[in-house]
């Protein structure tokens, strides 16, 4: 019964994280200008978006939205931005 409960257990906790937000009001501050950036959908602003999802990471490592941020401004440079530059 035990090994069943473990894999879900494990997943309620993983997304349990993923929602949890910083505590770090420099953290938040740096992920939402990187935000910002980034849906501005252009090479110099992904590259800021960049900067601050990782200066968001460097204050809260712990911080999911941040890594996922870094991840999306990653993927947008290398799909949809080397089209328009």
């Amino acid at each position: 019964m035990t090994i069943a409960i473990a894999p879900a257990v494990d997943e309620a906790e993983r997304r349990r994280a993923m929602r949890k937000p910083t505590e770090n009001i420099d953290a938040w501050t740096a992920f939402q200008r990187g935000v910002w950036h980034h849906h501005k959908f252009n090479p110099d602003d992904n590259a800021r978006a960049q900067t601050f999802f990782q200066q968001a990471i460097d204050l809260d490592p712990t911080f999911a939205a941040a890594y996922c941020g870094l991840a999306w401004a990653h993927t947008q440079a290398a799909t949809v931005l080397r089209h328009i530059a």
